[in-house]
């Protein structure tokens, strides 16, 4: 599964943008242009939890602060594997018959509290609407490690570190293989 466009409106830290990734998506910028700001709404809407997300935004992600923070992510390509995970979710389109999932996240002002939010992440399927479960959530691949100066070698290192999860997804095919 990969991702095939991302568009996010109202986030206060970047400004609104649809973008379609064809085969690789690269992120090239100077300093505090939101580059890390793309990657931490990517994975607040792929890879963070419910608990995470109600933690780690507020009112203050809100650009203007009377509108909702929505992201989508469309994902396509699909294994079979995926396919049968994200049964109910997966969108066939009737002319091309070209298949996607979206996750949406959706992060609403509290209108009984100036402070809060009311946050949705949904899978917006055929089927229904539904919040993607924790396997769904791990099926994404999605791990993002701020660059900060508290990470530390043991989320680089050993056998479920972020980087052994990363080489262990890369397809080396023929070059894998051991012998005649």
């Amino acid at each position: 599964m990969r991702l095939t466009r991302l568009k996010v409106v109202n986030y206060a830290r970047l400004q609104d943008l649809d973008v379609e990734v064809r085969k690789h998506l690269v992120i090239v910028g100077a300093n505090d242009v939101g580059k890390t700001s793309l990657l931490r709404i990517l994975h607040f809407t792929l890879g963070a939890t419910l608990g995470q997300l109600y933690q780690s935004l507020s009112r203050a992600d809100l650009r203007d602060q009377e509108q909702p923070l929505t992201v989508e992510a469309v994902l396509a390509d699909f294994s079979d594997i995926e396919r049968a995970l994200f049964h109910r979710e997966i969108d066939i389109e009737a002319g091309s018959g070209a298949v996607s999932l979206t996750v949406r996240l959706d992060v609403q002002p509290n209108e009984d509290d100036l402070e809060a939010v009311v946050i949705h992440r949904v899978l917006t399927g055929t089927a229904d609407r539904r919040a993607p479960t924790r396997q769904q959530l791990e099926a994404f691949g999605w791990r993002y490690l701020p660059a900060t100066r508290g990470t530390s070698g043991a989320q680089l290192g050993g056998p479920n570190s972020a980087l052994q999860l990363m080489l262990d997804s890369l397809d080396m095919g023929a070059e894998n293989a051991v012998g005649p």
